[in-house]
C-alpha cells in the first residue's frame, strides 16, 4: 500500500488505528498463546525468571564504564536465541515489502533534517544532564536486524552506577523484583534522576536513537530495540522481529507503550511487520506527536 499523489494524513491516522485494534481484538490481556510460545515450547526456558543477575543487559552504563565503539559489528554476537532465528529472519518466504527502500530513504533524509533542526535541544539536554557529574549520552547493546548486536544510544536519565543501585533493589525488594521479572522494567524506579523523569515523559532521551537511524541500526518506524532476554520472549515470532530494523516509534508505542502487557506488544510487533508499508509508517509518525505529548505509558 503506498500513498497517492496527494496524501491524506487522515487516512493514514485511520490505518493505524484500524491495524492497532485489529490486534487488541486478536489478543486479550496476558494472552496465553504468546506467552506459551516463548517459554513452554522451549524446556531449557520454562519457568525461567530474571533476578539481579540477569539485569546487564537493560541497565544504563556509565561512560567510564563501557565505551562506545565505531563499529558495533566488533561487539559480542547475539544470544543463542538470535542465531537460532537468524535463519528465519532472512527467509526469502517472509513477505518483502518494494516500500523498504522508500523507508530507507526515508529514515535517512527524516534523521538528518531532525538532527540538524534539534541541534539546539541537544546541546541544552546535555549540558542539564551533565549537572550531576555523569556522562550526558549512554549506550546499550540491543538486538537488531538479522540478529546484529548494536549500541542503541540515550541521554542518561539514571543516576550513575544505575545497575548497582538495582541490583540493590532487587536484593532486597520482592514486588520490585518481580515486577522486573515480569515486564524488564520499573514503574517507580529509583533509579531515575528529576531531569531524568521529564527526559522519559517526553520521549526526549530517546532523541540520540536518529544517530542510530542514521548509521543504519534503526528506522524512524518498527518495532521498539530489544536485549536478548526478551528475545527469548518472542519465541518464534522473533522470525518477524529480526527481519526489519528496530524502530524510533512504532506500532506499540502508539497504542500503549508500557501499559500494554508483553503478548500484546509481540503481536503489535509482528502484525507491523505483516501490515507494514509507507501509509502506515506516515500514520505512525503522526501519531507518534499525539502519544509524545499526552505522556500517558511512558516511564
Amino acid at each position: 500500500m503506498y500513498p497517492s499523489t496527494h496524501f491524506d494524513p487522515g487516512a493514514a491516522m485511520a490505518l493505524v488505528g484500524k491495524v492497532s485494534e485489529s490486534v487488541s481484538k486478536e489478543v486479550a490481556p496476558f494472552d496465553t498463546r504468546h506467552a506459551s510460545r516463548s517459554y513452554a515450547e522451549r524446556a531449557d526456558l520454562s519457568g525461567r525468571t530474571f533476578s539481579a543477575s540477569h539485569m546487564d543487559g537493560t541497565t544504563e552504563f556509565s561512560r567510564s564504564e563501557e565505551s562506545f565503539p565505531s563499529d558495533s559489528s566488533t561487539e559480542t554476537a547475539a544470544s543463542p536465541m538470535a542465531c537460532l532465528t537468524l535463519s528465519a529472519a532472512n527467509d526469502p518466504g517472509l513477505p518483502v515489502r518494494k516500500s523498504d527502500f522508500t523507508k530507507r530513504a526515508l529514515d535517512i533524509v527524516g534523521a538528518s533534517a531532525l538532527l540538524l533542526t534539534l541541534c539546539p535541544i541537544f546541546l541544552v539536554i546535555g549540558c542539564v544532564v551533565l549537572s550531576d557529574g555523569g556522562p550526558a549520552f549512554f549506550g546499550h547493546t540491543r538486538v537488531g536486524k538479522g540478529g546484529r548486536p548494536f549500541r542503541c544510544l540515550k541521554f542518561r536519565s539514571m543516576v550513575p552506577k544505575a545497575d548497582v543501585v538495582l541490583a540493590q533493589l532487587l536484593a532486597t525488594d520482592a514486588g520490585a523484583r518481580e515486577e522486573w521479572n515480569r515486564d524488564f522494567k520499573l514503574k517507580n524506579d529509583v533509579r531515575i534522576t528529576s531531569v531524568g523523569r521529564f527526559l522519559r515523559t517526553t520521549s526526549l532521551d530517546e532523541l540520540p536513537q536518529l544517530w542510530n537511524i542514521l548509521r543504519g541500526d534503526m528506522s524512524l518506524v518498527g518495532p521498539r530495540p530489544i536485549v536478548n532476554e526478551e528475545l527469548e520472549r518472542y519465541g518464534a515470532d522473533a522470525y518477524y522481529y529480526l527481519s526489519v530494523r528496530p524502530g524510533l516509534t512504532g506500532l506499540w508505542q502508539v497504542s500503549g507503550r508500557n501499559n500494554i502487557d508483553y503478548p500484546s506488544r509481540v503481536a503489535l510487533d509482528v502484525t507491523y511487520v505483516k501490515e507494514r508499508s509507507t501509509l502506515l509508517d506516515i500514520g505512525i509518525l503522526l501519531r507518534t506527536f499525539k502519544v509524545v505529548f499526552d505522556g500517558r505509558g511512558a516511564y
